[in-house]
């Protein structure tokens, strides 16, 4: 038989054979082929059985083969099968799961844009041009997502799960993500908690990392699955940190207790060579003494984040009028103090006790001299006064 560049194929209907339902049930790898084989004068080939060898191709002539050969010609084995019924020229194949050399069909249309089948008949010469595969084949390219929800997409070598994926990521899911190690591991969960971008991890216990658009949170807790936060520290997009509390409204705040291991207050410059302006403090005492310390309660000590129960301090409103410089007022209006500088106050107010110390010293010991002093002059009188006089002597004669 002589089947030319003239040969048409008319008619061809490629489609996949689909699964009514992609979660319950895999998808068969394969492809139905139908077409109408003529020789050069257009006339239907005689109806028989036909040995048909079949190659797929990136491009419509030339280049090497993508997949294949399958050969039907009557013989068992990875990528044959029977030989191909031809009535009246019609036939139709079925392509796949693999070819001679156990390459997977599917694996063409996952990554190849285009793909053209090539048929041979007999002996004759591949049959010209070659056809394009058009859309339903390309449908294997979902095989990967079987099992998943049929809203998944799977295009271009980019995975959209809930949605198509956006351009130059290869992956995009639309909603919350749940991945499971098994075993002895633990589970992440991507999700968006209380309207926040959130990731979760845990296996017994759980650690959550949110962002809320101003704020950076990491949480822990009890349980695989967010249900409650236990332990927390956040960064702020204002640069403040919070320990044991997700709103900080400081530089560092830190609700509980704080440890620094060695002792000793924090560490500020001081260095004299990168200081000016360099003053003596006059009037510590006094103004020490011009403070007010206080017992009290806080009226909600939960809300601002403080201790329960009977606390000792200051009245910032008091502590403004002496030292300003200790009282800020913060964004929610209350005002808050900062003790700063209370050792080279306590210092010099301690410098200033003992010079009034040696002041009444040296007065009270001036007024003792003179006392004494006028005591040596009074002892001196007395003794002037009561001191014997020499005896006279008598004299003359009748």
């Amino acid at each position: 038989m002589n089947m030319t560049k003239e040969t048409l194929l008319l008619g061809a209907l490629l489609m996949i054979t689909q699964c009514p339902t992609a979660v319950a049930q895999s998808v068969p790898p394969l492809v139905n082929y139908q077409g109408q084989l003529l020789d050069p004068s257009g006339v239907p080939i005689p109806t028989g059985d036909y040995d048909v060898e079949v190659r797929l191709f990136p491009v419509e002539s030339g280049g090497v083969a993508l997949w294949g050969p399958q050969r039907f010609n009557g013989q068992n084995g990875v990528g044959l099968g029977s030989k191909v019924a031809v009535v009246q020229g019609r036939f139709n194949v079925v392509l796949g799961p693999k070819d001679i050399n156990s390459a997977d069909l599917a694996q063409v249309f996952a990554k190849n844009a285009s793909v053209f089948i090539e048929l041979k008949v007999g002996a004759a010469n591949p049959i010209a041009p070659r056809q394009q595969m058009l859309a339903a084949p390309f449908a294997l390219h979902a095989l990967t997502a079987a099992g998943l929800k049929g809203d998944q997409i799977l295009a271009d070598g980019r995975l959209g799960v809930g949605a198509l994926p956006t351009a130059g990521y290869p992956l995009e899911v639309s909603g919350a993500g749940f991945f499971n190690t098994g075993g002895s591991g633990g589970s992440l969960l991507i999700h968006t908690p209380s309207a926040e971008t959130g990731i979760t991890m845990g296996r017994v216990n759980r650690a959550d990392i949110r962002f809320d658009d101003s704020t950076l949170k990491f949480l822990s807790g009890g349980g695989r699955l967010p249900s409650g936060i236990d332990h927390g520290m956040a960064i702020a997009l204002s640069g403040n940190v919070g320990i044991g509390t997700i709103t900080p409204n400081f530089k560092l705040e830190v609700v509980g207790s704080a440890g620094k291991p060695g002792g000793g207050s924090w560490s500020n410059t001081s260095d004299a060579r990168l200081k000016k302006n360099i003053q003596p403090l006059s009037g510590a005492l006094d103004k020490l003494l011009a403070l007010r310390g206080v017992n009290f309660e806080y009226i909600d000590p939960a809300a601002i984040h403080e201790l329960a129960g009977e606390r000792t301090g200051l009245i910032a409103q008091e502590v403004e009028k002496v030292m300003p410089d200790w009282v800020e007022t913060g964004a929610d209006g209350y005002k808050r103090v900062t003790v700063r500088g209370l050792e080279a106050l306590v210092v010099e107010a301690l410098r200033d006790l003992r010079q009034e110390q040696e002041d009444q010293v040296a007065k009270l010991r001036k007024e003792k001299e003179l006392e004494i002093e006028e005591l040596r002059r009074s002892v001196a009188e007395l003794k002037a006064l009561i001191s014997p006089r020499p005896a006279q002597a008598n004299g003359g004669g009748r």
